[in-house]
């Protein structure tokens, strides 16, 4: 089984994917970790260097994510920050191509409802308490 994490990335720090992956894969889940942003830190530094990325970057990103196969081997989406508005422009396209291809729910921690996906006990501790499912 493969999750698909879509969110921040910290060159220091255990935040976005930085967090999201270790747990994950400690428990033998492979992780397609698709970056957003790319930062130095986590903002709450007094600095911080780095930036959101291009939506066109992460949405070849995720086009990559669809040409390895890996929506058909994905009960599990998660989201975590996107940076910017067209960024989720670009994740709300890719969720519904992905969940038009493997013909049932995606669940995902990023949209409205209740978490009920194979994974919900990891899914709750990667992204809280409030992980819901679209």
């Amino acid at each position: 089984m493969t999750v698909i994490s879509i969110q921040s990335q910290v060159v220091h720090g255990h935040v976005g994917n930085n967090a999201a992956v270790f747990p994950l894969q400690a428990r033998g889940i492979e992780v397609a970790a698709v970056p957003t942003t790319l930062l130095s830190n986590h903002p709450h530094y007094p600095s911080m260097r780095g930036g959101v990325l291009d939506a066109e970057f992460v949405r070849g990103l995720l086009i990559g994510v669809e040409e390895r196969g890996l929506i058909d081997a994905c009960p599990v989406l998660i989201s975590g920050y996107l940076g910017s508005a067209e960024i989720a422009a670009v994740v709300i396209d890719f969720v519904r191509r992905a969940k038009a291809r493997i013909g049932y729910p995606l669940h995902s921690s990023a949209v409205g409802g209740r978490a009920e996906s194979v994974l919900p006990t990891m899914v709750s501790y990667v992204a809280g308490p409030t992980a819901t499912a679209c």
